[in-house]
């Protein structure tokens, strides 16, 4: 298996009316590839990685209170999120699970786990404003087209089972799983570089 390391080393769209029931990750990723895409059909439940723009104040407050993860509610112009986690972190760096040595180790993982009982899956994770800055600059070196090449490419049933990529079929049911990547990739990179510009940190965590 390669392992890619460019840099040193973001289903279906949502109808017109929906259940306000329906989860909110879920809502909002089907309206973000509706308009990226204008498909009409519901994603299936897949796990959200959520990334929010967080002050050195906010960080310095969930390291020392872990629950208030749940107060933390940013709008959309401060947060991302993706339903490829493990898929973007391996086409990016050759591992669905990067060590933190790599340039984007941190990318969706982030660089210090708090563990937590506010969140389902036990914990999230806090990338301080000095390393979001390193992370941006090696995002900004990563290639588009090598990586939308490196997806049409790939065999993503082989993947998940080696790699624990697309486990929820999300890309394996797109009409154009590039695409799917290239957009997230696009969306991170200018999430990062507006996360640079405000001197800001971020809390990632997934549900």
């Amino acid at each position: 298996m390669h392992f890619w390391t460019d840099a040193g080393s973001s289903n279906a769209g949502m109808p017109e009316r929906w259940n306000a029931s329906t989860s909110p990750a879920v809502a909002w990723r089907a309206s973000y590839l509706q308009r990226r895409t204008g498909a009409h059909k519901v994603p299936r439940m897949a796990m959200c990685t959520t990334l929010q723009l967080v002050s050195k104040d906010e960080i310095a407050t969930l390291e020392k209170s872990p629950d208030a993860i749940r107060d933390i509610d940013k709008p959309e112009g401060e947060t991302f999120r993706t339903y490829h986690y493990a898929a973007l972190n391996f086409f990016l760096t050759g591992s669905a699970y990067p060590s933190e040595d790599h340039a984007l180790g941190a990318l969706l993982c982030g660089e210090k786990n708090i563990e937590t009982s506010a969140l389902e899956n036990g914990s999230f994770d806090l990338t301080t404003p000095a390393k979001v800055v390193k992370v941006a600059a090696a995002l900004e070196k990563v290639d588009n087209a090598k990586i939308r090449a490196r997806v049409k490419k790939a065999d993503l049933e082989e993947l998940r089972e080696e790699e624990e990529v697309d486990e929820e079929h999300t890309l394996e049911e797109s009409e154009d799983p590039a695409r799917e990547i290239v957009t997230d990739l696009e969306g991170l990179k200018t999430f990062f570089a507006a996360a640079v510009k405000a001197n800001k940190g971020m809390v990632i965590y997934t549900e």
